[in-house]
């Protein structure tokens, strides 16, 4: 952690991966480091979230909600990681309070996401198979509950050839 004004190094924290960085919780008293929250005030460890392992993380708009999709340096590694981890097809989404998870398969490879500004929407970019294949953005709506006839119907495409990709899946990330 350095302080610009100075140009010296305030605190250096303990870093058991070259990946990810570090990401500041928009409340400002915490950075996330991988799996581990660090309070800023403190620099104590506060949480570690072994679900974090490996993501890259955005935060909703208002600071209540993380989304985290996994990282890789490269498209092998990529697809390395989500062949052999259980959330390869997951995009994993934390109360932003108390780390606690919710995740979602979408039974797709996600390359990357995004929440509008209203955190109504959030918008998943994602592949089918391999790095070689189309690639799809979908739009979910947050906190919409998903009727029987939209799982059916996202059943039959998933069993066709992939002819109506453009066809929005609607999620809730409500508990």
């Amino acid at each position: 952690l350095w302080d610009v004004r100075s140009a010296q190094a305030i605190h250096k924290f303990d870093k058991f991966n070259m990946n990810i960085s570090g990401v500041f919780h928009p409340n400002g008293l915490e950075v996330i480091i991988n799996t581990e929250i660090w309070d800023l005030r403190t620099f104590h460890l506060l949480h570690t979230v072994p679900a974090l392992d490996q993501c890259r993380i955005v935060f909703n708009n208002n600071g209540t909600v993380i989304y985290g999709m996994l990282q890789a340096d490269d498209e092998d590694d990529m697809m390395e990681m989500q062949m052999k981890s259980p959330f390869g097809s997951s995009f994993r989404t934390f109360n932003a309070t108390d780390y606690k998870p919710i995740t979602i398969d979408v039974k797709r490879n996600i390359f990357d996401l995004c929440t509008d500004t209203k955190d109504c929407y959030l918008a998943v970019i994602e592949n089918q198979d391999s790095v070689n294949t189309d690639t799809v953005c979908r739009l979910y709506e947050v906190g919409r509950q998903r009727l029987a006839e939209e799982e059916e119907d996202e059943e039959d495409q998933d069993s066709s050839d992939n002819s109506d990709l453009e066809d929005d899946i609607i999620l809730s990330l409500n508990e």
